[in-house]
Formats: C-alpha cells, sequence, structure tokens
C-alpha cells in the first residue's frame, strides 16, 4: 500500500511540474496602474447584437482604483461606458 501511495504522490508532483512550466506569476496590480479590459468575458451594452468578430478586442487603459482581492479590482470607468 505505501508503495502505490508513494507512487500517486511522485505521479502527481511530476503532473505538477509539468502544468506549472510554462505558467507565469499573477502580476499583483496596484492602485493608479493602467490596464486593458477584454470585452468578450463582460456582459457590456455595446456588444449586443453584435458578432464576436466585430468587437474590439480590448478597451481601455483605465485605471485601477483599488484590489479588493488578489484577483478582483475596482476600476475607473467613465461615465458613458456602456455597463
Amino acid at each position: 500500500r505505501l508503495a502505490a501511495r508513494d507512487a500517486v504522490v511522485h505521479a502527481q508532483e511530476l503532473q505538477a511540474r509539468a502544468y506549472n512550466k510554462g505558467r507565469k506569476p499573477v502580476r499583483v496590480l496596484e492602485p493608479g496602474d493602467q490596464v486593458l479590459i477584454n470585452p468578450h468575458s463582460l456582459e457590456l451594452v455595446e456588444s449586443k447584437g453584435t458578432g464576436k468578430k466585430l468587437v474590439q478586442r480590448y478597451l481601455g487603459p483605465f485605471e485601477v482604483m483599488e484590489r479588493i482581492n488578489p484577483m478582483v479590482y475596482r476600476l475607473r470607468l467613465p461615465k458613458e461606458f456602456p455597463m
């Protein structure tokens, strides 16, 4: 049993190493940084009824106002932004 369990743990370590080989660490953004938004991942009013090929690839740049958690940020958007 221990040999089988050790083999599974070793295989998982190898798989994790192979998976993480091409990954980059997540860049932490600070207030004041400028970012672009991918409109395909949002439900934007202006993209309704428009083919995805015709929607802009990126919108922005927008200023980061605050970090809510490591993956969620509050952005300063213009008042006329279609959300």
